[in-house]
């Protein structure tokens, strides 16, 4: 146990950490003049959870000239009006856990008769939790802080317990884009392998860069231990793309993008103060585009073209409106009896065409679950109707019907749900192509869950 006063035993234990590792101080009281001194002498980099509610702040046991003082020493501050607990941390690997506020009856001399247990280790349950807790905070930012200094000094004291914050919750929604809101794990790969060994061994890696950046992730993405390996792709993928931030890059990459301009965009488009460099944003795009090529189920694809920087390429067409109303009856047709491949090569020939040969299908040559283009278009506007189907044609001699069609084949495709008899280059960029497809299994199992009924 750690008796009162608690200022001497603090100081050293966050004095003895590496600059390199991160102090976390979770501290809902907070007096500037005592940080000041707490923290004296220290490189590292410090993230502070306070709680600066309006009534914490009129009654003067939290400060605003706290904003100010992170800020000039780059120190991140966040506000959580349910914080209570006092936590000092180093790297959420160990920390001391006390009774003490950071002011002068909370650590100093003739101050409050406190408490404090050190921990030598944190449990990975402890650890997400105080991770949890950062991420449903607020950072406090210069807009933030403007608001809240103009309330102090145009409200009387002893405000309504049921008063909140309209205007800082209104600005949570911004934290979303913080950089600290994209993923940080280098690959996916990593990310896989050491959530498994957490949930098996109880540590994520030997590198105290991993174990942070890992750490970072389940939280930020709300993964809980336990899960399948499958179970954890899935979850991840679903949280990933569906996060704001990624969501808005996803649409910046139309349909690709140099590596260069994203990190141009998110430095545009992120609300960090100070705003990083670009420099300091290469990581996270290199992260960015592992997590895109890896979870995207083939839509992305990374390549170096010529002389040019790397880029992203987006391969899977997003369906439209009048797009999505066609995929249900392609998939519902191809889950029909079909041809041969024989049977369609008559077909062909009697408009001059010609099938190529493909071996790695020959076993399937002469089963009947072969559709073409042709059969495909006619059966989609008999389930449809004519009559919903605009009739505009383009130069090429190619209606708006037709070019509907090879989109949403291609997006099946890259899904997964048909194979084509044989295509070269990439579906839907200019490839050739017989026309020809069968459902895969994947498919079939895809027209079981829509519960697609036979045409």
């Amino acid at each position: 146990m750690i008796n009162s006063p608690l200022f001497n035993e603090i100081k050293q234990y966050l004095a003895r950490s590496t600059s390199e590792k991160q102090i976390f101080v979770y501290v809902p009281f907070i007096k500037v003049s005592i940080l000041e001194r707490l923290i004296e002498g220290l490189q590292n980099k410090i993230i502070i959870i306070t709680n600066w509610s309006k009534r914490n702040l009129i009654a003067g046991s939290s400060e605003l000239e706290l904003y100010p003082f992170c800020k000039e020493r780059n120190i991140a501050l966040y506000h959580n009006e349910r914080l209570h607990l006092k936590v000092y941390s180093v790297n959420l690997e160990d920390l001391i856990l006390a009774t003490g506020n950071i002011s002068q009856r909370g650590l100093m001399p003739e101050g409050n008769f406190e408490l404090g247990i050190s921990v030598k280790q944190i449990s990975i349950k402890d650890r997400l939790y105080l991770e949890q807790i950062r991420k449903n905070s607020i950072l406090i930012n210069d807009k933030i802080f403007e608001i809240l200094e103009n309330w102090t000094k145009y409200n009387p004291p002893n405000p309504p317990k049921d008063e909140k914050f309209p205007e800082i919750e209104n600005a949570i929604t911004k934290d979303q884009f913080l950089i600290s809101a994209l993923p940080m794990t280098k690959e996916v790969r990593i990310l896989q392998e050491s959530y498994d060994k957490l949930n098996h061994v109880g540590m994520a890696s030997d590198d105290e860069e991993i174990n942070a950046c890992v750490y970072h992730d389940l939280v930020n993405y709300g993964i809980p231990l336990g899960l399948s390996r499958d179970e954890f792709q899935n979850v991840l993928k679903k949280k990933f793309f569906e996060h704001p931030f990624i969501q808005k890059i996803d649409g910046f990459i139309d349909p690709e993008a140099y590596f260069g301009t994203v990190k141009e965009w998110i430095q545009k488009n992120c609300t960090d103060v100070p705003v990083p460099s670009r420099r300091e944003l290469t990581g996270n795009v290199q992260v960015l585009y592992d997590w895109f090529e890896k979870l995207g189920d083939g839509k992305y694809v990374i390549d170096v073209p010529g002389s040019h920087s790397q880029r992203i390429r987006k391969i899977v067409p997003d369906l439209t409106k009048e797009d999505i109303r066609y995929e249900n009856a392609v998939l519902q047709v191809l889950a029909t009896p079909g041809y041969t491949i024989k049977e369609i090569e008559s077909q062909y020939q009697k408009t001059g065409r010609n099938i190529h040969k493909n071996l790695d299908e020959e076993e399937n040559r002469a089963k009947p679950i072969w559709h073409y283009k042709s059969e495909m278009d006619q059966k989609v506007k008999e389930m449809v109707g004519n009559d919903k189907i605009p009739d505009k044609s383009y130069p090429s001699g190619k209606t708006k019907f037709y070019n509907d069609i090879v989109h949403v084949i291609s997006h099946l495709y890259y899904q997964g749900f048909i194979v084509f008899w044989y295509h070269s280059g990439d579906v839907g960029r200019g490839a050739t192509s017989d026309g020809i497809w069968r459902l895969s299994q994947k498919g079939r199992e895809e027209v079981i869950r829509r519960e697609l009924p036979k045409p």
